[in-house]
């Protein structure tokens, strides 16, 4: 495990490309449906110190990213493709975090299916782009 020899410019660029992920996920996508599974008011949702929130969720992807990076280091991979592999698995395996925290919280299926295929997808996409640059 060497950090020297990640891609530090692939996992930028793979955390922005999360992020948008994210912002369209949680938005124009299903931001409804989620912010009605959490119960959850626009109303709510203007109290909230927006930089903290981002900053804070920006941090997340960096470290997801470092954790997909290391991951893909230790394969003799080369491409996007096995990259995407990397992330969807870190991603799959947020996802049974996600289901299981879910379950014991009593949360509906519908929340859990909207954050877990987003773990699932958002490890690919970032797994993708440090495979590609």
């Amino acid at each position: 495990m060497n950090l020297s020899e990640i891609n530090w410019l692939g996992l930028l660029l793979g955390s922005v490309a999360g992020f948008a992920l994210g912002a369209v996920w949680y938005g124009p996508l299903f931001g409804k449906a989620w912010m009605a599974a959490l119960g959850i008011k626009k109303e709510d949702a203007k109290n909230v110190n927006m930089g903290v929130m981002m900053g804070g969720s920006f941090l997340t992807y960096i470290v997801l990213g470092v954790v997909i990076a290391l991951m893909y280091n230790m394969t003799s991979s080369q491409c996007w493709q096995d990259g995407a592999t990397v992330g969807a698995l870190v991603g799959l395996a947020s996802t049974t975090t996600v289901f299981n925290n879910a379950l014991y919280e009593m949360k509906p299926l519908k929340l859990m299916l909207i954050n877990g295929v987003y773990a699932l997808l958002n490890g690919a996409i970032i797994g993708a782009v440090i495979g590609a640059v």
